[in-house]
């Protein structure tokens, strides 16, 4: 066992990145720590860029692969997407409303989000723009989605219970 001691308490978040070689640790705070697995390193990331007054970073989530990672930013309705190389902000991604949830295509094209408005946003990663929104139908706050290890369905859960289940085409859109 190895034991990382991390100067801020608590930790809402820890996930790894690149392919397991480093870890993310985030709390809510604006900034977050990286741990490097190969050279025992934990390092401070400052405040984001561009995103000084956003406070909490507990809500993260990491791509399938090695190029991002994203915060949540709930209230504001932002998404800040990460480099998961640089820990750098890329870009960042806005909802009219709230953001509750995200996942990212197994491919890392594009990323689904979901807030309060029950309406699935898909975003082309490459573009960064929203190429398409999708009524979460019987869903009244949406609180989480997620993508099914082989790519090819969405699930979105509500508050009230319901669940729904979306075919995603991996080459073109939610259908």
């Amino acid at each position: 066992m190895q034991e990382i001691y991390l100067p801020d308490l608590p930790i809402y978040k820890g996930i790894f990145i690149r392919h397991g070689k480093e870890i993310l640790f985030s709390g809510n705070r604006r900034h977050f720590y990286s741990y490097d697995l190969l050279i025992n390193k934990l390092e401070k990331q400052g405040a984001i860029l561009g995103h000084h007054d956003e406070m909490d970073l507990s809500n993260l989530v990491a791509s399938p692969g090695p190029k991002y990672f994203a915060f949540i930013c709930k209230k504001s309705g932002y998404i800040l997407v990460m480099g998961q190389d640089s820990k750098k902000l890329l870009f960042d991604l806005k909802m009219n409303g709230s953001c509750n949830s995200v996942a990212f295509s197994r491919d890392e094209r594009y990323l689904f989000s979901v807030g309060d408005e029950a309406e699935i946003y898909q975003w082309d990663l490459k573009t960064r723009k929203c190429v398409k929104k999708t009524a979460d139908e019987g869903g009244f706050h949406t609180v989480k989605l997620a993508i099914s290890p082989n790519g090819l369905l969405l699930a979105t859960a509500s508050k009230m219970g319901t669940v729904n289940l979306f075919n995603v085409n991996p080459y073109t859109q939610l259908v």
